[in-house]
């Protein structure tokens, strides 16, 4: 009695409030009786349909940004359409160009510097040959004592140790590695500030990653002569977007672990085209990282087909409720759980849906459990 009252209630558990069929109505239904289907039910979730193409900007930080093109101007890709900071981008530009010219001129410094260090050198190496001659001659004095003497080939040895090193320093191999080394420190620098400021660049240069059109977020855009003008925004504002209409998708949000646990690829969107009555068929294309506002949160986007462009064109921005479906390899029985729940309770408490279906229907097998349908396919031995 005990294990009877706890079935049922793990039955009402997984099927709620919905009126279950008695046995005598289902135990004589022949599979052959159920629709068959190739996708399963998985769930109900919120689908926004937006264009396929669309980009939003939103600020970082607070900042000036000039708009190079009118609000609803038709963008080619690649196309810059506005520039962050535009004054300071001008400034650092300017510092550049002026950074490039020092570095020019200090590398054509160099080659007169050196050539004043091997002139330097020979006047160096012309004074050590006259002190030679000057204290050779003295050592011919008979008359010196002998210490100075010892004093003076010092003197000429320690000669001889600087006109060696002097020798050393103008010798082309020398002077030729210690100029590229000069030349590599100061180009490294510029190319350090070249590719700081590229960056900086590409940043502050916004471009149209594709065909579209230029929605600009801001009310000062209602000055027909803001074009060209610094605008300032404010941090995280919604500044811009860029459309292209021609193509349409619906984008769900990630909390359905539906979308962790099936092959995301078998996965399809249906949504009601409000009017035919007809479900329209949106195929799983990606998974989408987004920034909405300070936080960044992943997405999954099903692709529209093109016929049905005018019914997204219409709802466009609009969140509509969509059926999520998996789709699956071949035609299947699609039975409702709660149709044979109660034909054998105590095989399902046992066995599973999978031993329920064995039992009711020798030959068959399950091939998906869905959260209110299963997916019965027949048992040929082989397959799956």
């Amino acid at each position: 009695m005990l294990r009877s009252l706890l079935t049922s209630l793990a039955l009402i558990s997984t099927f709620g409030t919905q009126p279950m069929l008695r046995a005598e109505d289902v135990t004589s239904k022949s599979i052959q009786e159920y629709p068959t289907s190739r996708k399963i039910w998985l769930s109900l979730e919120d689908g926004l349909i937006q264009p396929a193409n669309l980009k939003q900007y939103r600020s970082l930080s607070e900042g000036y940004i000039t708009f190079l093109k009118p609000n609803g101007a038709e963008l080619q890709e690649g196309e810059t359409w506005a520039i962050i900071d535009k004054d300071q981008l001008d400034l650092e530009s300017r510092a550049l160009e002026l950074e490039k010219k020092k570095v020019s001129k200090a590398l054509d410094d160099l080659q007169e510097e050196q050539q004043a260090f091997i002139d330097k050198q020979l006047l160096n190496l012309e004074a050590l040959k006259l002190q030679r001659i000057e204290l050779k001659a003295s050592l011919e004095n008979s008359s010196l004592p002998d210490k100075l003497k010892d004093k003076i080939r010092e003197a000429l040895t320690k000669l001889d140790e600087q006109e060696a090193r002097l020798q050393k320093s103008i010798k082309p191999e020398n002077l030729e590695s210690e100029l590229q080394l000069k030349s590599e420190e100061l180009t490294l620098s510029l190319d350090r500030k070249i590719r700081a400021h590229e960056k900086l660049e590409k940043r502050s240069h916004l471009k149209a990653d594709f065909q579209g059109t230029l929605t600009i977020s801001l009310d000062e855009t209602q000055d027909p002569n803001f074009v060209n003008k610094p605008q300032w925004v404010e941090i995280n504002k919604l500044y811009a977007s860029i459309t292209n209409d021609s193509h349409y998708e619906i984008e769900v949000t990630n909390r359905n672990p539906a979308f962790n646990s099936h092959d995301r690829s078998k996965l399809i969107a249906m949504v009601d085209d409000g009017v035919s009555r007809q479900l329209i068929r949106a195929k799983y294309k990606e998974l989408r990282t987004k920034d909405t506002g300070g936080a960044i949160r992943d997405f999954h986007i099903f692709t529209i087909p093109e016929k049905h462009s005018e019914f997204a064109a219409k709802n466009s921005g609009e969140t509509r409720t969509i059926f999520l479906y998996l789709t699956l390899e071949e035609d299947c029985y699609v039975i409702k759980k709660n149709q044979i729940a109660l034909t054998a309770p105590k095989v399902l408490q046992t066995e599973g849906w999978p031993g329920l279906i064995k039992h009711l229907y020798p030959g068959y097998k399950l091939l998906h459990i869905g959260p209110k349908t299963l997916a019965v396919i027949k048992d040929d031995g082989n397959k799956h």
